[in-house]
């Protein structure tokens, strides 16, 4: 993950994804597990949906003030997500959500001053 700020927009931007194939399909035989590795061939394509708090507080539940998500019609998401700023300068906490195709959540906090 990225994270760019310039004036007050923040950009934050996917730059990789690793997921442990080998542990997620363990319960695949070995001509299965074979055939999704085939399959994957790109890190965007093991990405279900990636979420953004622009704003996260530990206390408080992660709110999606952004998000993109595949669907059968549409594979392709962006892999970037910008917020303005401008009426709340200061430090922020940005948390990134990602669930991948197998069902597994990861979240990265970053903090911010704007």
């Amino acid at each position: 993950m990225r994270l760019r700020v310039r004036e007050r927009i923040a950009s934050i931007t996917l730059t990789r994804l690793t997921v442990d194939l080998d542990d997620c399909l363990s319960t695949q035989d070995a001509a299965r597990r074979a055939e999704l590795r085939q399959r994957i061939t790109d890190w965007k394509a093991l990405i279900d949906y990636w979420a953004v708090d622009w704003d996260w507080r530990e206390s408080e539940p992660f709110m999606n003030d952004w998000q993109a998500f595949r669907t059968r019609r549409n594979r392709q998401f962006p892999t970037e997500a910008t917020h303005d700023y401008a009426t709340a300068p200061g430090g922020h906490r940005i948390a990134v959500k990602v669930t991948d195709i197998l069902g597994n959540d990861g979240l990265r906090v970053v903090d911010v001053v704007i």
